[in-house]
């Protein structure tokens, strides 16, 4: 199969032949529809964060269909839509027993980031991390569940918003967009910050109700 392969630390990615993902009994493998590019696709590839075992397949932020199960996969079916939670967690811990997987002790690695990911024509995952997407849901918008739209979720969960408060997001790029959307579906004013115009830009159409660029001294 295809894949953009990170050979080295600091190297551009290269479109290499590398042998298609083998299943176990437990795992899916995907056919990659999409896959979003995350600044810490960047972070890897420029060593400042999660040096993975070289070379490298990145893309964290994957969707696509199933194409093959193993042997004790049950509730799912060839050409189904899925995304992957990307913690390869021992499910054991007090941490994954209380919903907090991210910050498993015994993590087994990390769809994309350190292990094999979406940037290539297939990827593999455990059935027990596949979700199903729900029928008229893009494979562009689904992709980007894994990651973006998650973090956003969690920060507006920690948050604890309600109706009418005014919230303030600190950097309007794609997480940010994201979380202006939460939270004027939760009915909180949103204003969105940044040292980007465009971004603000952007922010604006999804919803901030005010935009102020940093720097800029009249937004004092």
């Amino acid at each position: 199969m295809k894949a953009a392969v990170l050979p080295e630390i600091g190297k551009p990615l290269e479109i290499r032949d590398v042998p298609q993902p083998e299943i176990g009994p437990d795992e899916v493998l995907i056919a990659t529809q999409t896959c979003g590019i995350c600044r810490t696709d960047v972070h890897i590839q420029d060593g400042l964060a999660y040096v993975p075992q070289l070379p490298h397949i990145p893309g964290h932020e994957p969707a696509g269909l199933v194409a093959a199960m193993g042997d004790r996969v049950r509730g799912f079916e060839e050409g189904q839509m899925v995304v992957p939670h990307l913690f390869l967690t021992c499910g054991q811990c007090t941490y994954c027993r209380t919903g907090r997987d991210a910050q498993c002790t015994d993590v087994g690695g990390i769809i994309g980031v350190t292990t094999e990911g979406g940037f290539a024509e297939y990827f593999k995952a455990p059935a027990a991390n596949l979700l199903h997407v729900p029928a008229g849901v893009s494979c562009d918008i689904a992709g980007l569940t894994s990651c973006a739209v998650i973090t956003a979720v969690h920060a507006f969960r920690r948050a604890r918003i309600s109706v009418g408060d005014t919230v303030g997001v600190l950097g309007t790029g794609g997480i940010g967009q994201i979380l202006i959307q939460i939270l004027k579906h939760a009915g909180a004013r949103v204003v969105g910050l940044s040292r980007s115009g465009r971004s603000l830009e952007i922010a604006s159409q999804v919803g901030a109700d005010l935009c102020v660029k940093l720097g800029d001294e009249s937004a004092a």
